[in-house]
């Protein structure tokens, strides 16, 4: 199921408003909570966009009509 995840950084604000499969978020999220990788690789605008979860302030999530 797709929704939208808005991520907001400390001392910056938001940095993330995309559409991604919940799936997809879940398991970047996982993935460096094991310790497997340091940044979670989300795409944006048909690119990949680098964010450490330790500097994430706030998720937002949002339910997307389909």
């Amino acid at each position: 199921m797709k929704k939208r995840y808005i991520i907001i950084e400390f001392g910056i604000g938001e940095t993330y408003n995309e559409v991604v499969e919940e799936d997809y978020f879940e398991n970047e999220l996982r993935n460096v909570e094991l310790g497997n990788t340091i940044l979670m690789c989300l795409p944006r605008n048909g690119e990949n966009y680098y964010v450490n979860p330790k500097f994430i302030a706030n998720v937002e999530v949002r339910e997307v009509e389909e």
